[in-house]
């Protein structure tokens, strides 16, 4: 996993918010999702740095990232710099952030709740986008998407800023409200068949997911039953 190159992404994602916000914006869209990296951590805030540090740089004011944040190297756990930062994508016209979560309880969970209940006070809806993290040593497994996704459900489900979708499509035929999540390195441990088996489960219970993986093979989507496609840089629906 290249996690100094998906720290400049995310800085740069960031950056990118701030100078449109700067412009103003008008209303807030559905269809537009930005990547929102809740891993941040300072010493001043946290009594350490997380993420800041990668690749032999040297925070506060050396940061991996190519560019430097508005904020400094500020905390995640921070709420002053969350809700500046959801006041930014409001003003951009974004409608949906992606909260990144690792394990259950992890890291880059802790502040979810704090976020969530900043971005509804925005109007900004949430979305998760799930990170390929280690079990025992081992990638996750299937099941272990399974287990997040349903706990992810229970959390948040019912939180004013949980992004969900109504529509049916190819593969998820129901029109109920399902809780939107992303993949991220879908194929680490597992394997077409495996997600195939796996949505076709979930389809039309209580834990039905709104799902979009990353591509592997041409027909990954039909092959993997998923709702959607994202490079990580953007994303399509079936």
């Amino acid at each position: 996993m290249k996690t100094g190159f998906r720290v400049l992404i995310a800085a740069a994602v960031l950056c990118l918010v701030t100078s449109m916000a700067l412009a103003g914006g008008g209303g807030l869209s559905n269809n537009l999702h930005i990547a929102y990296y809740q891993w941040y951590r300072s010493v001043a805030h946290d009594g350490g740095w997380s993420h800041w540090e990668g690749n032999d740089h040297d925070p506060p004011d050396d940061v991996s990232s190519c560019f430097y944040p508005v904020l400094g190297a500020y905390s995640s756990m921070d709420k002053a710099a969350i809700e500046k930062q959801m006041e930014w994508i409001k003003r951009s016209g974004i409608g949906v952030a992606l909260l990144d979560v690792w394990t259950i309880g992890g890291e880059t969970e802790i502040p979810t709740m704090t976020s969530m209940d900043i971005a509804a006070s925005k109007g900004i809806r949430c979305a998760f986008y799930l990170e390929p993290y280690h079990v025992g040593g081992e990638y996750r497994t299937i099941n272990d998407v399974e287990a997040q996704i349903h706990y992810l459900y229970d959390t948040y489900g019912n939180h004013p800023a949980a992004y969900k979708i109504s529509r049916p499509t190819q593969w998820g035929p129901s029109s109920a409200p399902r809780m939107v999540f992303y993949s991220f390195s879908s194929f680490a441990n597992i394997t077409e068949a495996d997600w195939a088996a796996y949505m076709d489960r979930a389809r039309n219970t209580a834990y039905d997911p709104f799902l979009i993986g990353q591509p592997g093979s041409p027909g990954t989507m039909t092959n993997c039953h998923w709702d959607g496609l994202t490079p990580y840089d953007g994303f399509s629906v079936d």
